[in-house]
């Protein structure tokens, strides 16, 4: 039994609470309701426009990126074999050469 005896002094407090938030809210607004609604509707419309060009400029920038066809990928592979024959190639030509 004290379990719901605790539960609804919490729930009676909440409720109190939201309804003492609720009347200071609409006392000491700075504007009346009309406004306030009209504040809201262009605030939000603007935080719409800025998200749109974010999203805008995020789309352009990742489809630029999308030009590349090729990526460089780092060999994990032990084998060397290619490069250790391009360097016997450059140290011949260079014999050769004199140089």
């Amino acid at each position: 039994m004290a379990n719901k005896n605790d539960s609804f002094i919490l729930l009676t407090g909440l409720l109190i609470g939201a309804a003492a938030g609720a009347t200071a809210g609409l006392l000491l607004a700075p504007f009346s309701g009309k406004e306030a609604r009209k504040k809201l509707c262009e605030g939000s419309e603007d935080l719409k426009s800025r998200i749109k060009n974010q999203l805008e400029n995020i789309c352009s920038s990742a489809s630029c990126s999308s030009e590349i066809t090729e990526v460089p990928v780092k060999s994990t592979s032990k084998n060397t074999s290619s490069g250790s024959k391009s360097s016997k190639i450059k140290k011949r030509t260079q014999k050769k050469s004199g140089t």
